[in-house]
């Protein structure tokens, strides 16, 4: 699966990419904000280039006219609630808007040709610039789960965000 989102193509990782991937991943920051085993080692880029299936889809987010590697986007499409969303990016890539293109070129995807009624995305309260980016993606605040995430070692709030089909479900809330 291929998604065009103008200066963005969000296409399946290959495996030429594991290079990229473990070392965009040695980036504290990472290490900081997401769920990526740390420390993030060679075995653990393979697997995110290599894993699929289950209703994961995973993309390699890349400059359409240079085919230049920036980061990630991961939909989980059979998880309990479906829909939930993640990413990073590329230390060299953030502060350009290409984390927030390719969140809404995911977000409607996956609301479209996957058939979801709503997207989620987990966010720690500390991250602003991932606060921003949902945002500007067109995610909306639905909840504020208590400890729900980490900074770092430390446990963090969860900001969770949704951005819904028109056909939403009312009241359908992750857990």
């Amino acid at each position: 699966m291929v998604i065009d989102a103008g200066p963005l193509t969000l296409r399946p990782w290959g495996p030429a990419d594991v290079a990229f991937v473990f070392d965009a991943c040695q980036d504290p920051e990472i290490a900081r904000w997401t769920t990526l085993p740390h420390p993030f080692t060679a075995r653990d880029a393979v697997e995110v280039v290599t894993t699929t299936g289950d209703g994961t889809h995973r993309f390699a987010v890349v400059l359409t006219d240079t085919g230049e590697l920036l980061g990630s986007v991961l939909v989980r499409a059979a998880d309990d609630p479906p829909g939930e969303i993640s990413y990073w990016m590329a230390r060299e890539a953030r502060g350009k808007g290409h984390a927030a293109d390719a969140l809404t070129a995911v977000a409607r995807w996956a609301l479209t040709s996957l058939g979801l009624d709503a997207v989620w995305l987990r966010v720690a309260r500390g991250n602003v610039a991932s606060v921003r980016v949902a945002e500007k993606a067109g995610f909306t605040l639905a909840e504020v789960v208590v400890s729900g995430c980490h900074d770092g070692e430390r446990p963090d709030d969860a900001l969770v965000y949704r951005r819904s089909s028109s056909a939403g479900r009312a009241g359908v809330r992750p857990t």
